[in-house]
């Protein structure tokens, strides 16, 4: 069970989870549990989620879920094609959602580590979702410089809902298009699947016809917390 402590230098709490040095670490394929047959009992998948085995946050104080992308071993979030990766967007906000509802989350944090530097303990494409009452101290400055800056323009700091309308049309705009990359409008757009480049999309109708499609109602054709077969 993790441990909450209060860092004084740092002025704010942090969780510490010491049970996850027990996690497997850098399995080779034939042993890998993201793998179909290991912690996921099917033969192939497309998505899957299930509750961490190594949690940092675990009821009554939280969640810890393992998203993982595909039932290929070895690959990346980048190399997924466009119709995986906006499956995967709606498990995330199905998740997102559900978490956030309930009372012992107060925050709900979806992240991927990115190699063994940084703390990959697995290869095998996956993210990971953690929901309890901590709020992260950088979350919360954000939220607190978004929040004052709604209140002197009327506008949102991050997302633009002109901008997708703009694109679509054909115009450009003087504007920083995202928060995150100072792109021009033509090549990188802020839209809830994150920045499209036109390179990977045949033509420019194209990439405007997936980033225009997130705006669409749309239910997904199956719960994100079941695997999807």
């Amino acid at each position: 069970m993790s441990d909450l402590r209060f860092n004084e230098l740092r002025g704010e709490e942090v969780v510490y989870a010491t049970e996850r040095q027990e996690r497997t670490l850098h399995p080779p394929e034939a042993e890998c549990p993201l793998c179909p047959g290991g912690e996921i009992p099917r033969e192939s998948f497309e998505i899957a989620v299930f509750e961490n085995r190594f949690p940092a946050f675990a009821y009554p104080s939280g969640a810890s879920e393992v998203v993982v992308y595909t039932d290929r071993h070895e690959g990346s979030f980048g190399g997924l094609p466009p119709e995986r990766a906006e499956a995967l967007m709606w498990v995330w906000r199905d998740r997102y959602r559900d978490l956030g509802a309930r009372s012992d989350v107060e925050y709900v944090l979806i992240f991927e580590n990115r190699g063994a530097a940084v703390g990959t303990s697995n290869p095998h494409p996956h993210c990971q979702i953690y929901a309890g009452a901590l709020v992260y101290a950088t979350m919360a400055r954000e939220a607190e410089v978004a929040a004052g800056h709604h209140r002197r323009t009327g506008r949102t700091l991050v997302a633009n809902p002109d901008l997708p309308i703009a694109f679509a049309d054909g115009q450009e705009s003087a504007e920083r298009p995202c928060t995150y990359c100072n792109k021009c409008l033509f090549t990188f757009i802020e839209t809830p699947l994150g920045c499209y480049d036109e390179r990977r999309f045949d033509s420019r109708e194209e990439m405007v016809r997936q980033i225009m499609s997130v705006y669409e109602p749309y239910t997904p054709p199956t719960r994100a917390h079941q695997v999807v077969a």
